[in-house]
């Protein structure tokens, strides 16, 4: 740390000597550092939302459950996203920032099964 310092103090020191405006790069290197950290700011929701699922397990694996409008079979709960198995066989791909923020309703919360007949010819 104090080593990174010392580096940092050397830099400024050296841009004094050639006449770089100190001030003009600070600002720069500020406004740089805000728009990556607004580029990733989803990411990082996502991944602290998929933390807290994982944490509080109000659904697991194998559950079926509605978040929102859509509704499936639970394939995997990723850091990023959570994937779902429709009745249609469609695989649902969303974000954890999204199922985090929506209504969730688990029907296996209290150990019972779902089963669907296909009565379609």
């Amino acid at each position: 740390m104090i080593a990174c310092l010392g580096r940092l103090f050397r830099v400024f020191y050296r841009m004094d000597l050639m006449d770089i405006p100190l001030g003009l790069t600070i600002a720069v290197l500020s406004v740089v550092g805000v728009a990556i950290g607004l580029a990733i700011q989803d990411c990082i929701a996502d991944v602290a939302n998929g933390l807290v699922m994982i944490m509080t397990r109000s659904f697991k694996v194998g559950d079926y459950v509605m978040i929102g409008d859509d509704e499936g079979t639970i394939e995997e709960l990723r850091l990023m996203n959570t994937v779902l198995s429709t009745v249609e066989n469609k695989k649902l791909i969303l974000p954890n920032k999204a199922v985090f923020t929506s209504c969730i309703v688990n029907y296996n919360t209290n150990g019972s099964v779902i089963r669907f007949v296909d009565i379609s010819s």
